[in-house]
């Protein structure tokens, strides 16, 4: 397990995945996805409806985490 600690960004998106999403749906593919969608439960299945798309290859997690935006 990575472990890694940053300041949290404000307005932006923390996406947690498997194996079977990253790697096989490209960056700028994943970012599309979620830029483009009105929640985030909408953005995971997007995300994985992209990943069986491209052969899902492994089982498929994506947990999208929409931070607020600055105020």
């Amino acid at each position: 397990m990575d472990v890694l600690t940053l300041p949290a960004p404000k307005g932006g998106h923390i996406l947690i995945c498997s194996d079977g999403l990253w790697g096989v749906v490209t960056d700028p593919d994943i970012l599309n996805i979620v830029n483009n969608a009105n929640h985030p439960q909408l953005a995971c299945e997007e995300l994985v409806k992209a990943a069986n798309a491209a052969g899902g290859p492994d089982n498929i997690t994506a947990v999208l985490i929409r931070l607020p935006p600055e105020q």
